[in-house]
């Protein structure tokens, strides 16, 4: 059989049973499991119909997708057709950006340029009006930092409240010295070192209550020991202090170590309170064991220990001449009143104004300390909005003082007479002072107690000159260019200052003088030796000088005749008894209206006696860079004055949104969190310039070597 014969390689023979699983079932046993077959074939079908619908639904979905996407596109496709149309018309009116890369290839070079030159303007101005529109609503704080450096033409020499005679001694102890009162920026009286005072009924007892919180710069505390100690030295004839016959009438008095009491001896003195009470106080424990003898030698006068907002640092000196160049002071960390705000406040010292000017202009220096008219002419105009100028009238009169001792000639009225009329003294003030000044008849100046506009003046009249030199025998015979009498020549010396503007004002007075018939010699010296050796000894015939007549218009000083000689300032040797007496009763005397009435009729008598031709009234200028705010200088009466409310000033500033209006007590509360601390400040410049130097805190002979090489000049303003 064919079955049986067939064969396997495998080991056994599973043959049949093979082809017995082969075997088709029995009809019974299909028809036994047809009900799960039919049953898994219905799930089938169920699934399959689910798997239909889902796809039916897909399909709807996908159609409706489709639908929206091809709105959505139309849509599109519209906005861009627009859009295209849009960027078309556009087109026509602009340059596309192919033609802007190619538009400076078309302009001409004069084009570009003044296109460049216009869009830069543009942008600056944008800049600029962009900061002033945020600094309208903001505010500046003042802070701590930056240093300050102002040229001084000249130099000091002894910087001691009690022997100050030049205008760089003045600055210095400005800054570093304190007094009972002081004068602010507006020349009102404050008090200072004195925490109150009070003055007797009678006006001759004046009793200080002295601050406890004023400390040396060496940290000792200042009490009425040292205000005794300075006056006694002041009244010390040995110590020749200028101030020597202002206390001759006074006594001081220590009550306990903060009260201090003065009491004029002789008269009650009505300016006493504005004239006496603000000189510098030294310290007892530095001064105590110096010899009155020794005082104007001594180191301390520059190596100074004060009480004052600023403290010696260090001075430099030209190692050739031995001259001072620059004098350095720092922040008084410990001063009872505002610390300042500047680190370092120096004083540059220059020998002729020319290098002095050129380092303003060069930005080396912040600050002038007096512009000449000259000098002022000579600033560059392109420069002025850099710079702060202010011009201030100085309670100080220019004259030609006789000596009447020295000469002769001018012994006679008549000779002194025809030298004021021949002197045009209104072409003084243009031309030599470039109008920087005016006229005056008298030594007691408008704004002054006294003041009487109606003294007699004296007229410009050079006819009338010539006929009162003839009718005192001073004539011009044939021949001689100068007039004579009993074969003596009409000669008059003037001794001056050597520095601008009185050469100016020397050449005027010669050619005027000249031209009357008169010889002239003109003497110029240098500020030392003009005092040293001319002033002090009445060595000069006719001094060309100044004198301020300082807070009060009180002019016994001048003019009483107890004080002609040296330290006294009557530079004419003048002697009048009714003069002595007016001036004696008018500064004692406590009725205004009585004052002024012997003022005037002291002015009528110096009138008719003329021991002076009184010239003008100076005007001082003083500049500083527009980078140091703070300055708020209305009035002086010394060119020193200026620096009084120094510690006010600053240059660096912290900036806050500006207040808006608030009530009051939002206000305050307001401004006391405005006030920045020290530890809040900002301390920016330094000075780091290498040098040889003398520092406050140590002692060397090392000096640096300056720029300058010339003789130094004194101030321009300069005076008794």
């Amino acid at each position: 059989m064919t079955n049986d014969s067939q064969t396997s390689d495998t080991p056994s023979s599973p043959t049949k049973k093979v082809a017995t699983d082969i075997t088709p079932p029995r009809p019974e046993k299909i028809a036994r499991k047809a009900p799960e077959v039919q049953k898994r074939d219905d799930k089938r079908e169920l699934k399959a119909k689910a798997k239909e619908e889902r796809i039916r639904l897909k399909s709807e979905r996908s159609a409706v997708r489709g639908k929206k996407n091809a709105e959505k596109s139309r849509a599109k496709q519209d906005k861009k057709i627009a859009q295209q149309e849009e960027k078309t018309q556009i087109t026509k009116v602009f340059p596309s950006k192919t033609h802007w890369k190619y538009f400076p290839v078309m302009l001409r070079t004069w084009e570009r340029r003044t296109l460049f030159a216009a869009g830069f303007l543009v942008a600056i101005g944008l800049v600029l009006a962009v900061i002033g529109a945020g600094r309208t609503y903001l505010t500046a704080l003042p802070q701590n930092g930056g240093d300050y450096v102002e040229g001084v033409l000249g130099q000091p020499e002894t910087v001691n409240p009690i022997l100050l005679a030049k205008d760089a001694d003045r600055d210095l102890a400005q800054l570093m010295y304190s007094g009972l009162m002081r004068y602010d920026s507006n020349q009102e009286l404050q008090p200072d070192l004195a925490e109150s005072y009070e003055v007797s009924e009678d006006g001759k007892n004046y009793t200080f209550t002295l601050r406890q919180d004023a400390l040396w710069h060496d940290g000792e505390q200042v009490t009425a020991d040292d205000i005794v100690f300075t006056v006694q030295l002041m009244k010390d004839p040995e110590v020749k202090s200028p101030r020597q016959a202002d206390f001759q009438s006074v006594a001081v008095e220590k009550l306990d170590d903060f009260t201090v009491k003065f009491t004029l001896t002789k008269d009650a003195f009505v300016p006493f309170l504005r004239e006496n009470t603000t000189f510098g106080i030294l310290p007892k424990h530095i001064w105590q064991d110096v010899t009155p003898a020794q005082i104007p030698l001594a180191d301390e006068n520059l190596q100074v220990i004060g009480s004052g907002p600023f403290l010696f640092k260090q001075f430099r000196r030209d190692t050739t001449t031995e001259l001072i160049t620059s004098y350095e002071l720092e922040r008084n960390k410990d001063f009872y009143g505002q610390v300042p705000y500047l680190d370092t406040f120096t004083f540059k010292y220059y020998s002729n104004s020319e290098k002095l000017l050129s380092d303003f202009e060069k930005g080396r220096i912040d600050g002038i300390h007096t512009l000449s008219p000259a000098q002022r002419a000579a600033l560059p105009e392109n420069k002025l909005d850099n710079w702060n100028i202010m011009d201030l009238e100085l309670p100080s009169y220019f004259a030609l003082f006789f000596n009447q001792t020295k000469n002769e000639a001018l012994k006679e009225l008549e000779v002194r007479q025809a030298l004021g009329a021949s002197l045009d003294r209104q072409r003084i003030v243009d031309e030599a002072l470039n109008g920087a000044a005016r006229v005056t008849n008298a030594p007691i100046l408008p704004s002054f107690l006294g003041f009487n506009p109606e003294v007699a003046g004296l007229e410009h009249d050079d006819a009338h000159a010539a006929e009162l030199l003839d009718g005192a025998g001073w004539t011009l015979n044939e021949g001689n260019s100068f007039r004579t009498k009993d074969d003596q020549t009409l000669t008059i010396e003037v001794v001056m200052p050597d520095h601008d503007p009185f050469p100016r004002i020397a050449g005027i007075l010669t050619e005027e003088w000249e031209a009357l018939g008169i010889e002239v010699n003109i003497v110029a010296l240098d500020s030392a030796l003009l005092r040293t050796e001319r002033i002090r000894p009445r060595n000069y015939q006719t001094l060309l000088f100044g004198q301020s007549v300082a807070h009060d218009p009180d002019p016994y000083p001048f003019w009483h005749s107890t004080l002609r000689e040296d330290p006294g300032l009557n530079l004419t040797s003048y002697k009048n008894p009714t003069v002595d007496d007016l001036l004696e009763t008018a500064r004692k005397e406590a009725n205004e209206d009585e004052r002024v009435r012997k003022y005037v009729h002291f002015q009528n008598e110096l009138a008719e006696d003329l021991p002076a031709i009184f010239l003008y009234i100076p005007t001082y200028t003083y500049a500083l860079d527009t980078d140091v705010k703070g300055v708020d200088m209305n009035a002086v009466t010394f060119p020193s004055d200026r620096l009084a409310d120094a510690n006010f000033w600053y240059r660096n500033v912290k900036w806050r949104p500006a207040p808006q209006e608030e009530s009051e007590e939002a206000t305050e509360a307001s401004t006391e969190s405005d006030v920045v601390t020290e530890s809040e400040a900002t301390e920016e410049r330094t000075t780091d310039e290498p040098t040889e130097e003398v520092a406050a805190d140590e002692e060397t002979s090392e000096e640096s070597t300056s720029i300058e090489e010339e003789q130094t000049e004194p101030s321009p303003n300069e005076e008794s």
